[in-house]
């Protein structure tokens, strides 16, 4: 019997848009991607294209976004601030 894969972090349709006055500006547009203990990523783009949002959502600095962030099976978003606060010291 196998046993079940867990990625190491899993990003499940993650949306993020910044605003100007009432002009919406979508940057992150239904991101899913997963990565195992070991892999080795860079993210890569042109200046505005998201990079940095999505490692601060990924580090858990930006909350304001749609989707799941996963970490080791634990979804992020609905963690409180102080649980936050030690994902980001440990992980």
């Amino acid at each position: 019997m196998k046993g079940i894969h867990m990625s190491l972090l899993e990003l499940k349709n993650i949306y993020k848009s910044y605003f100007l006055g009432k002009e919406e500006f979508p940057v992150l547009k239904g991101i899913n991607l997963s990565f195992d203990q070991g892999d080795f990523i860079s993210i890569l783009g042109e200046s505005g294209g998201g990079k940095s949002t999505l490692m601060n959502i990924i580090g858990g600095l930006d909350r304001n976004y749609s989707g799941d962030v996963i970490i080791k099976g634990q979804p992020q978003k609905n963690k409180g601030e102080k649980a936050m606060d030690e994902y980001r010291r440990q992980t």
